[in-house]
């Protein structure tokens, strides 16, 4: 996460993920159930799941590849080098 540069942010942007994700999963049945009814509840999560899983494929390799260079701040040069690890753990660690 580039825009993270300290450890308690990086612990809050995590715990919002984490919220928004387990709400994602809490709710597909109720609205599925208010899509296409009790009787077919089955075939729909099996669609879904399908949809989740050429999602999870084909995202991070999409992600991955993605042209976000000029979005970044260059890396802080350390000695001479530019140092690309460590950057958001606390001090002491």
């Amino acid at each position: 996460m580039p825009l993270v540069t300290s450890f308690p942010a990086l612990a809050a942007a995590n715990a919002l993920f984490g919220l928004f994700v387990s709400a994602n999963y809490a709710l597909t049945t109720v609205i599925l159930i208010e899509l296409v009814g009790f009787d077919r509840l089955t075939n729909a999560v099996g669609i879904v799941s399908f949809a989740q899983g050429i999602a999870n494929l084909v995202g991070p390799p999409l992600a991955g590849n993605a042209p976000i260079s000029h979005l970044l701040p260059p890396p802080p040069k350390v000695m001479g080098r530019h140092q690309t690890s460590s950057v958001i753990w606390p001090q002491g660690t």
